[in-house]
């Protein structure tokens, strides 16, 4: 069997070898002791062939894809251009992160950074009430926290007070950094909030991660994970099999979710962590908010950390 190159298997039902010859046989093999412990193996290495197959066709696919950026966008260029400089991991703020997932075609908020109360109130009044004022830094991470998020603001006078309330919350939180100016943001209520994300696995690399978003994150734990690259296919089997599903598919009445929405948002994150290579760090993106109808899911917050080239 050695000499022609074939693999063997079998399964002995007893549970001992007491024989010289099974007991040389079983060290010489690689061997699992329980048969159940086998068809979590078999089932292990089943999973690992259909990723291997799906991301072999999803590079072959974005070679003709529009949809996927062959050539890494500019903007991925000069990022990773500028990771490689550094000296460590640095985050990029909210606007930038967004701005970011824009170019690979995902959705998000209209808004646009303030650096007066006169300016938030003008902002405001583009974009239309209600609005949302944030904090913005790329040294400001968990900015709700720490008071520097004021939701639903329906008027001028609204805006102003929020403004100097983020700026009297930072000061008081200890943040010792520059702020970059007060975020001014489109308000966006209903839908459902997921989570998505990259992570970088120590062993597997970046890995894509999608579930219950917003408050339901720690709530729920309902998250699951993904090797890239990611195709539509596999991104519509990721939401599927998460919990929160359930709610996309329509619950109790409630209008679907287009699923084919959800997973084009998907696999735009995955061509731009592609893109980013060993560069790319993680993206948050808490919530991703999905509407019904003919609406794109859209980023309602995001924070995307790089690191060096080579650095990983």
């Amino acid at each position: 069997v050695t000499r022609r190159g074939k693999k063997l298997a079998f399964i002995s039902m007893f549970s001992r070898m007491y024989t010289d010859y099974t007991r040389k046989l079983r060290a010489d093999l690689p061997n699992i002791a329980f048969i159940h412990e086998t068809t979590k193996s078999i089932s292990a290495l089943a999973r690992l062939a259909e990723w291997s197959r799906r991301a072999s066709e999803a590079a072959d696919a974005s070679k003709t894809s529009a949809v996927h950026a062959r050539d890494p966008l500019p903007v991925a260029v000069e990022l990773k251009a500028r990771a490689d400089e550094a000296s460590g991991t640095f985050l990029l703020n909210e606007r930038a992160s967004k701005q970011l997932l824009a170019a690979y075609g995902m959705s998000v908020t209209r808004e646009e950074i303030a650096a007066s109360a006169d300016d938030a109130e003008r902002l405001a009044e583009d974009i239309g009430y209600p609005v949302v004022l944030k904090a913005v830094s790329d040294r400001l991470y968990h900015k709700s926290d720490i008071g520097a998020v004021q939701l639903h603001l329906g008027d001028a006078d609204a805006v102003r007070a929020a403004y100097q309330l983020i700026h009297e919350n930072v000061a008081r939180s200890g943040f010792d950094g520059e702020l970059d100016g007060i975020l001014v943001c489109q308000q966006i209520d209903g839908g459902v909030e997921l989570v998505a994300g990259i992570q970088r696995d120590p062993e597997m690399g970046p890995v894509l991660m999608v579930g219950s978003g917003g408050i339901l994150l720690e709530l729920m734990q309902d998250v699951t994970f993904s090797a890239l690259p990611l195709d539509r296919d596999r991104a519509i089997e990721l939401v599927k099999s998460t919990r929160i599903s359930k709610l996309l598919a329509g619950y109790r009445g409630e209008a679907a979710h287009d699923l084919d929405r959800l997973a084009d948002a998907l696999v735009a994150l995955s061509n731009l962590a592609v893109d980013l290579g060993d560069s790319l760090e993680s993206i948050d993106i808490n919530p991703l908010v999905s509407r019904s109808g003919d609406n794109d899911p859209i980023a309602l917050d995001a924070v995307v950390v790089l690191g060096r080239e080579g650095s990983h």
